[in-house]
Order: structure tokens, then C-alpha cells, then sequence
């Protein structure tokens, strides 16, 4: 997850004009993210058919992100969508 709250390389400010999907995975348009670069994930709907999805957070700033996107109710935000719609989500804290 990054501090945006976008999830595999799916960012919140993404629309449908700037990708271009492909069956399962979508490549962006245009670059995005930190660092500013083209992307290639999964689709969403994809991660969220998934049985067991596994979510890591690898900051303390990310998992103090992370308690408040989890009462945030903006679905324009991918991890929230993600809190929100998957049944067997489990959060991995990856740093000491």
C-alpha cells in the first residue's frame, strides 16, 4: 500500500482513460506514482476475486495511513475499496 492509499499500482487518481487493459493485467497510459513511471497490475477486479488477498504495509507512516483509511468512506481511494468489498483480507506489518 502506499501513502495515497493505491494498491498494486492502482491509484486513486486513475480513470478508465488511462489505462489499457488486456484479460487479467492493464498497463497505464500514462506514467504515475512515486517514482513517476508507467505501470503494469493486475486488474482490480481481479485482486478482489482473489480468495485471500494479502496486503503489506512496510512503514509506520503507512500502518498510521492505513488505521485511518480504514474509517474513511471515499471509494475513489483503492485500499479503502479494497478494506471495504474483500471478505479474507490480511494485513502484514513488514518492518520492525
Amino acid at each position: 500500500m502506499g501513502e495515497d492509499g493505491h494498491i498494486a499500482s492502482i491509484f486513486p487518481e486513475m480513470n478508465e482513460v488511462d489505462i489499457k487493459t488486456g484479460g487479467c493485467a492493464y498497463k497505464t497510459l500514462k506514467p504515475f506514482g512515486n517514482p513517476l513511471l508507467k505501470r503494469f497490475s493486475l486488474q482490480e477486479g481481479v485482486i478482489h476475486s482473489a480468495k485471500k488477498v494479502v496486503l503489506t504495509i512496510s512503514s509506520e507512516i503507512k500502518l498510521q495511513l492505513l488505521k485511518d483509511f480504514m474509517f474513511m468512506d471515499d471509494d475513489s481511494v483503492p485500499v479503502v475499496r479494497l478494506i471495504k468489498q474483500h471478505p479474507n483480507l490480511v494485513i502484514c506489518k513488514v518492518f520492525k
